[in-house]
């Protein structure tokens, strides 16, 4: 049902690299909430920003870009050719595009350093890369998948919205006459986190939870596709009209279609073959659970609480959720397929090799579950002892990503020997 295949997978390690650098960025980020939290109340002033790209470019970018290493080769075919020149580059572009934000907006320096924009174009050309990559590939398939358009597409507005963003930040350093408007802000938004992220994670759900779980689901989803990008695209028509009756009619109908997809998923996990408890698969239900719990806030006005705001809080939360549910569940089994593959290469069948389970344990995954419903609570009733709870996760992901890894490498060194003395 699955083509699973490492012959163009990238080397495990890069993959890593760039989770262990974006929970150091998270825990970075929980430290900046604690100790600037009486400034995070507005989401267009220039601390808010920051720490929202922080989490945007030095979290989600790095674990999604980390995550296609291994997902656009195994699943896709796709030869992305990355060697350790472009991850260092990459991380090195992420890191200095935190910084030139952190003296640019928070320390008020773009107007008078120029180069600090430099950061942002490295970056764009490091995703352009990946966009190029899967571009050449989408041109060679002669009968394409619903897949292959989704990705494609969620690639394309990753860079939409990236471009805009170094469009405005050019506008903000006044290199260019540009009156920017919260509308600009708005649109940035909407095309990077629902156009991209919120598109990406679905694609790789209706891949990756029939693959791992057993279970059946719909692949030809085009017509859903094509209505949820028409909604996205009829949202942003209404925040530049302004008119009320437009904007909550589209609103209402993006609504559902995000409902839709997430009834979809949990659809998805109802059909699975073995149904005993998964701790994976409650992290996906709380995810989901924030996600509509939040859509349906957005349509009640609270007093002095920009549901907008609320909206972005709640989406964070979520895409945190869903995150640690796909890594704890596809990192042990990439480890464990790595380690296959080289046992055969080797022909040392005989020797035995950690399983899944021995990389990341049902008692730790159980308790990542648990942390993740501390930082829901924190976020809700103590949010700026939420940058606590933040500091923890990262901690605990990165010792169970050493422990891991070390396990992994011990192993490959192992076949290695045996391999030569048998030799």
């Amino acid at each position: 049902m699955f083509n699973v295949s490492l012959n163009k997978s990238t080397n495990i390690a890069y993959t890593f690299s760039l989770y262990f650098v974006a929970y150091l960025c998270l825990s970075f980020l929980g430290y900046y909430i604690f100790t600037n939290y009486g400034y995070l109340e507005d989401r267009f002033n220039d601390q808010t920003i920051f720490a929202t790209h922080l989490f945007t470019i030095g979290f989600i970018s790095l674990i999604f870009t980390g995550s296609f290493f291994q997902l656009l080769p195994v699943l896709f075919g796709i030869d992305l050719k990355i060697n350790k020149t472009f991850i260092i580059t990459f991380i090195i572009s992420i890191i200095l595009s935190l910084l030139a934000f952190f003296l640019g907006l928070v320390k008020g320096m773009f107007s008078e350093n120029y180069f600090l924009l430099l950061p942002f174009l490295l970056l764009i050309l490091s995703w352009s890369k990946l966009f190029v990559a899967v571009a050449i590939n989408f041109m060679t398939i002669h009968h394409k998948k619903i897949k292959d358009i989704h990705l494609i597409t969620c690639l394309t507005h990753l860079l939409m919205g990236s471009s805009l963003g170094l469009l405005m930040i050019i506008g903000h350093a006044q290199l260019i006459q540009f009156n920017f408007r919260p509308y600009h802000t708005n649109l940035h938004v909407m095309i990077l986190l629902i156009g991209f992220l919120l598109s990406l994670i679905y694609l790789i759900a209706k891949n990756v939870i029939p693959m791992f779980f057993v279970a059946e689901t719909k692949h030809n989803y085009k017509w859903g596709l094509f209505l949820f990008y028409v909604s996205l695209y009829l949202k942003m028509f209404a925040m530049y009209s302004e008119n009320i009756w437009i904007n909550y009619a589209s609103t209402l109908f993006l609504a559902i279609m995000i409902f839709s997809g997430c009834y979809d998923i949990i659809k998805t996990f109802r059909t699975r073959k073995r149904k005993r408890k998964n701790t994976v698969i409650n992290l996906w239900y709380l995810g989901v659970l924030i996600l509509t719990s939040s859509l349906i806030l957005t349509f009640h006005k609270i007093d002095n609480i920009d549901s907008n705001f609320l909206l972005h809080k709640a989406f964070f939360v979520f895409v945190k959720i869903i995150i640690s549910a796909m890594i704890v569940k596809i990192m042990p089994f990439l480890y464990w397929l790595n380690l296959s593959f080289t046992q055969q290469n080797l022909m040392r069948n005989d020797t035995k090799i950690p399983t899944v389970n021995d990389f990341f344990s049902e008692k730790e995954i159980k308790f990542v579950y648990f942390i993740q419903i501390l930082t829901v609570l924190l976020a809700t009733f103590f949010q700026k002892w939420l940058g606590i709870g933040l500091i923890l996760e990262s901690i605990y992901l990165i010792s169970l990503f050493i422990k891991a890894n070390n396990l992994f490498n011990l192993n490959i060194i192992k076949l290695k020997v045996e391999h030569e003395q048998r030799i």
